[in-house]
């Protein structure tokens, strides 16, 4: 019938306006797998397929407004319809790749979820938001019948024992000068001005010279 993934707002972190701007959001097969015990970087990037499950799903960001899903309250979260030919196929699989979950993970590769497709946002529009892949409503869930029964079926998969990461990508064209000078392979030893970006960005390294090396309070 249908396949929803689940995505539930960590509302403590968000940045951005309040009058959010719509957004698109692209979701891709993972084709290569990933595991718990091996470390991954936010430089990082696996291959994905090519076809979007998503259909460039438009949504607007509100990481504080609850959600009515089946009648009940359930906490802020994003709901995305996903290719129904997505949930066929995890349907018609061996049922041997359900034995356990660490078996469904392995068939299962995952999923790159991305807003990266989103276009005609101004200056200054757009957020950064979080959402907790630990929340048990964070889920991948589907909707089907079979020939064993006339009501709908509903089987559901939680990611908090899936090995995740999140990539960044920065765009500097147009930048300040001073900003790339700080980028470029020989920066200037000294500058009036310093630029530190979070996620992947960039850091200072900042040297006072003549400094007691006890001293360590700065006004």
């Amino acid at each position: 019938d249908s396949v929803i993934l689940t995505l539930v707002y960590d509302s403590a972190y968000y940045y951005g306006k309040s009058t959010y701007a719509k957004q698109n959001i692209n979701i891709f097969g993972i084709t290569q797998h990933m595991d718990l015990a091996d470390a991954y970087y936010s430089t990082d990037t696996l291959p994905d397929s090519a076809k979007d499950l998503a259909n460039n799903f438009p949504f607007i960001p509100n990481p504080f407004k609850s959600t009515i899903v089946n009648g009940a309250t359930v906490s802020p979260q994003l709901r995305i319809p996903l290719d129904t030919a997505f949930g066929r196929r995890i349907l018609t699989m061996d049922p041997n790749n359900f034995v356990d979950n660490n078996t469904f993970q392995y068939y299962l590769t995952g999923l790159f979820i991305t807003t990266q497709n989103t276009q005609g946002l101004s200056s200054g529009d757009g957020n950064i938001l979080r959402f907790n892949m630990e929340d048990p409503q964070t889920m991948l869930t589907l909707y089907y019948h079979n020939t064993a029964s006339s009501n709908q079926q509903v089987f559901s998969f939680t990611f908090n024992t899936v090995a995740r990461f999140s990539n960044f990508k920065h765009n500097y064209v147009g930048a300040d000068a001073n900003f790339l000078s700080q980028l470029g392979e020989n920066p200037p030893t000294q500058n009036n001005v310093a630029f530190l970006q979070p996620m992947c960005g960039t850091k200072v390294k900042i040297e006072m010279k003549g400094v007691a090396a006890g001293s360590r309070r700065i006004h």
